[in-house]
């Protein structure tokens, strides 16, 4: 089956996030919550994710804040 397995960051397959349903595949399933409960979850467990990821490679790149205003001069 196509895209049934549980990506990292949403921890649930990219198929059932975008048809919203459950596909049957070759590996037995446990029956899942309501939805909108998975939906948040879902959403809170991906902005972690892109949370932490933009830190690290902040960290990595050495980024700073810039001091750029409207009307300066650059």
């Amino acid at each position: 089956m196509y895209n049934v397995t549980p990506h990292t960051t949403t921890g649930k397959p990219p198929a059932e996030l975008f048809f919203r349903r459950q596909f049957r595949d070759k590996i037995p399933a446990i029956p899942t919550l309501n939805s909108s409960i998975v939906d948040e979850e879902t959403r809170d467990n991906d902005l972690m994710n892109k949370f932490w990821g933009k830190k690290y490679s902040d960290a990595k790149r050495k980024a700073k804040a810039d001091d750029i205003r409207i009307g300066a001069k650059v």
